[in-house]
This record gives structure tokens, sequence and C-alpha cells, in this order.
């Protein structure tokens, strides 16, 4: 069943197919690419081992007659194609219209899978597509979703692994289903036991660190790991940007805990979200608005500063874990 945007879930859907088969033309609707991938090779899955070929197509760079010939003319070669379309805010009303009409002359050899990264229900084609298809959600799901993710790729997979590894798992890559599903990959070829996973999963984190692996640092206030997972960050290439827009989400979300209200506007994963408590009794009500100033501060002076991203950081680090919060 959809839920109450009329959007299905990706599980139903492939649950769906099991049962009936393969529809024409399915939309999916967010921007996480794992799910988006995820849910084109389980159709391809379906297709019991044939050769599949895929092909990618965007209404922001192809002719969109191209596109429509390519998906309605008749090949000469019957095996199944998988056609990708993107960008198809830029699809004219016309395109749209052929392309539904296509849909209901049975082809089994052709699928057209549609992708809008943005969450916009309120576009004519995603109005349109909505009257005719359902309506796939590819969002990154939220941190008390992660769990269940964990679960179905394991069902999917047919492996077995104990509620301790599982939990490791989220702690270690919990921000990721990409992620995770590529640690249950390892576990598959490498056969290894409970203890040899466990230490393999945490050893592969060392190596490469998440974001929230430094919100939680800075949450303990522990300056050491800061610096560790910091560094590695930057290493990485991770970009500041892109650092205090979660560190500030981390933030708020404290101050929300601080005065014991609950807001998912800013959707910390499952780890962090497990130790709200923690981090709460590491700061007042006067630190958290403090540390929200420098962190609006630290935004304004690497866009206006011709200075680097480490000597607005690192300062900003050891203030955080100091307790000490007077201007950057």
């Amino acid at each position: 069943m959809p839920d109450k945007l009329g959007i299905f879930s990706i599980k139903e859907l492939i649950s769906e197919i099991k049962l009936v088969g393969i529809k024409p033309i399915y939309v999916l609707i967010g921007s996480d690419a794992y799910l988006q991938s995820f849910f084109i090779n389980q159709i391809k899955n379906n297709f019991n081992g044939k050769e599949v070929q895929k092909q990618l197509y965007s209404f922001n760079e192809d002719e969109g007659d191209h596109i429509l010939n390519e998906i309605t003319g008749i090949s000469l070669f019957p095996d199944p194609k998988i056609f990708i379309l993107r960008d198809i805010n830029k699809i004219k009303k016309s395109h749209l219209s052929d392309l539904i009409t296509w849909s209901k002359i049975l082809n089994p050899n052709n699928i057209v899978i549609m992708i809008k990264n943005q969450f916009d229900l309120k576009h004519y084609s995603i109005k349109e597509l909505k009257k005719n298809f359902q309506l796939i959600d590819t969002r990154t799901p939220f941190p008390n979703k992660i769990r269940d993710w964990v679960n179905y790729i394991l069902r999917i997979k047919n492996i077995q692994l104990s509620k301790e590894v599982i939990e490791i798992l989220i702690e270690n890559c919990g921000d990721s289903i990409a992620n995770i599903d590529n640690e249950i990959e390892k576990i598959i070829i490498s056969d290894f036991i409970d203890n040899d996973i466990s230490s393999s999963i945490t050893d592969s984190g060392m190596k490469d660190y998440p974001i929230y692996k430094l919100l939680d640092a800075i949450g303990r206030k522990d300056i050491k790991l800061a610096f560790k997972v910091y560094n590695n960050l930057w290493l990485n290439n991770i970009s500041l940007p892109q650092l205090i827009f979660n560190i500030s989400n981390f933030y708020q979300e404290i101050l929300w805990a601080l005065i014991n209200q609950k807001n998912n506007d800013f959707a910390l994963n499952y780890f962090l979200k497990k130790n709200m408590s923690i981090y709460k009794n590491k700061y007042n009500f006067e630190e958290i608005k403090n540390v929200i100033s420098d962190i609006r501060s630290m935004d304004f002076k690497s866009k206006t500063l011709p200075i680097s991203d480490k000597a607005l950081m690192i300062p900003f680090l050891i203030k955080i874990c100091d307790s000490t919060h007077e201007s950057i």
C-alpha cells in the first residue's frame, strides 16, 4: 500500500513484482543513488538470467524524439532492455503522453525506469505520472529505518548474522546503506566467523571515517578522536561546507534534546540518535547557543576570507572540546 503521499516503498514493489510480474514503467523519486541502482538491479534479476541491456538517457541532454523512438521502436533483437530516463522534469507533454500510450501496449522486453532526484510531487510531469504509474520512494532512509534495511538486504542475499554483528554494521556504516551493503558483500566473499566479521568491519571503518564519527567525537568532547577523524576526512577531500552542514544539524538536534523536544528535520543516523543522551549531558543551553553561533561565523569566514579549511576547523574543534566559545 502507498503511504499518505501516494508513494510506494521499494520493498513493497519488489514483493509485488514477484507476485504479478514486471510492469512497463516505474517512476523513482528521490536522490539516493544506491536505492536507485538497487531497484534497477532487482528488475534486471527478474529476467531469469537473460542478457539485459541497460540504456541511459537524459531529457536534459538527449533529444526527446530520439528517446521515444528508441523505446517504442521495433528492435531486430529480442533481448530485453531497461531504459533509464533521468531529468524527467524536462520531458515535453507530448512525449509524456506518447510514453503513457506506449505503456498500455504489452511489451515484455522493454522496461522504462524514470528517475527524478528532487522529491517534488507538485511538478506537472510527476502529477501526470502518478495518475498512471506507481511512484517509488528512493530518498535516503531515515535513521530509524536503517535496521529494517539491513535485515532486508540480509534476507535477499540469504545470509544470517548475529544481532551483535548487525549492531556493529549499523554503528560503523549506519549513515549509508551503500556502505552497509558493501560490508555485507565482504562478509559473503570472505566467509568470516562472527569475531572475524566484527574485527573486519571495525578495521574498515577506521580506515575511512564517515562524517558521523566526527560528530560523535565532538559530541563527547573527545579532542584526540576529533582531530584523528577530521584529519582523515580532510585527507579524503570532504569539503568544509559539507562538514559545516552536518555539524550544524547535529548541534541543532542537541539543542532540541536539551529542551526536551523531538525534531525529525535533521535526520541524524541511528548511532547518533542512540547516543543523544550522552551528548546533551556534555553541554548546557548557553554552550549550544554559542557553538551554533561559532558554526555560522566559521561558515561566513569560509566564504569571505582567503583562509584554509584546517585553519578554520582546528580552532573550532579545540574551542568545542575545551568548552570555550568565544568568536573564532
